[in-house]
């Protein structure tokens, strides 16, 4: 573990200034993550419940902020928990900052959050890129797998070709038959004014798709007001991504994501059950990849889940690592808990496990 340096100190978010929330943005682009936002700080914990736990560090004191750790301060039972903003839908976690401080700015916060230990129970840090950044801390589960495909010079086309013979057919046959037999067409991100219809859209395509794949919906009245509220900040900032593809005039199915620098994330997507033997999740899903291309992005990042469809679009993946440590007896009985669970849930069958997850979810855990 590297020598923890330099100054950290607590931010009070509601109190924070534009200038304290431009350097907090500009971190966490740096890493391309969404989900290291000031943005998506505040449309979860608007959401919820949780005290804000936001830890900036400097290098040096009175220097310009060189990293910052947003967390929440919530109830995990009778276990205080300390947690990222919106883990369980968020994909991928960590400190915003620069590529090169990582370990240094881990390292500070972990002495931090120690010292502050008789305020918190159990420190948890879901799906973090670099582990080995966090010294003293334990898995709680197998590390989750985040598929992405990189584009070269040949953009999209140069992707295309480096898919299979047979991925290929089969893509341009579903494409020619949807065309052929209705008035296809897809349609970008909308306008602030038509947000709020292309989200209902979106949200109940993806309940109806969760749900035939033998799993319940996971967004519950508290991620919809989130994804929404990021939905409009994500939008005022030039980030969000939004696709749709309707089939003569009717909505099919729909995509919300992000582009961050040169990195085109998905985040849900959903399609009407009806329109399944026309492949519509398919067709738009391509459609979004070609448009990452267009767009000059390097990366297409497919997320958390090592779904099998993944598999046929993707040229690489990364794993990700969830870590805790507790603090007193309290959090060590409670993380004793959660490990067990833990170990339950990864034993059980693809449609046992996802309703296990959205039933954690709907309880905000």
């Amino acid at each position: 573990m590297k020598e923890a340096v330099g100054q950290v100190e607590r931010l009070d978010p509601a109190a924070a200034g534009e200038d304290i929330r431009c350097e907090w943005r500009r971190l966490a682009l740096a890493r391309e993550n969404p989900f290291l936002t000031p943005e998506w700080f505040e449309s979860w914990h608007d959401s919820g419940s949780e005290e804000p736990w936001v830890l900036l560090w400097r290098r040096r004191p009175g220097a310009e902020i060189d990293a910052v750790l947003p967390l929440v301060l919530g109830h995990d039972g009778r276990a205080r928990s300390l947690r990222f903003p919106g883990a369980d839908h968020g994909d991928w976690y960590g400190v915003a900052c620069g590529p090169d401080d990582e370990g240094a700015a881990a390292a500070a916060f972990l002495t931090k959050i120690r010292e502050l230990g008789a305020e918190w129970d159990v420190l948890r840090l879901d799906r973090v890129e670099d582990g080995r950044a966090w010294s003293g801390m334990r898995a709680v589960r197998p590390d989750d797998v985040l598929p992405f495909l990189s584009f070269g010079d040949g953009g999209y086309e140069g992707w295309l070709a480096s898919r299979s013979r047979n991925f290929r057919s089969q893509l341009g046959r579903r494409r020619r038959r949807a065309e052929g037999e209705h008035r296809a067409e897809y349609h970008d991100t909308p306008q602030r004014a038509d947000l709020e219809a292309a989200l209902e859209t979106l949200f109940r395509f993806h309940e109806e798709r969760r749900r035939t794949q033998g799993g319940e919906g996971v967004l519950g009245e508290r991620a919809r007001r989130a994804y929404g509220r990021f939905a409009e900040l994500a939008l005022a900032q030039g980030w969000l991504r939004m696709h749709s593809l309707e089939l003569d005039g009717e909505p099919a199915a729909a995509w919300y994501g992000w582009r961050l620098g040169r990195r085109y994330l998905y985040g849900l997507s959903g399609f009407d059950p009806a329109r399944e033997d026309l492949a519509v999740g398919t067709l738009l899903l391509a459609h979004t990849i070609e448009r990452a291309a267009a767009e000059g992005c390097a990366v297409y990042d497919l997320l958390w889940g090592d779904e099998a469809y993944k598999e046929r679009y993707a040229t690489g993946r990364r794993t990700v690592a969830s870590l805790a440590t507790a603090s007193g007896l309290r959090g060590r009985v409670a993380l004793a808990g959660r490990r067990g669970l833990s170990r339950v849930s990864h034993s059980l069958p693809d449609g046992a496990r996802h309703r296990l997850r959205s039933l954690r979810a709907r309880a905000g855990r």
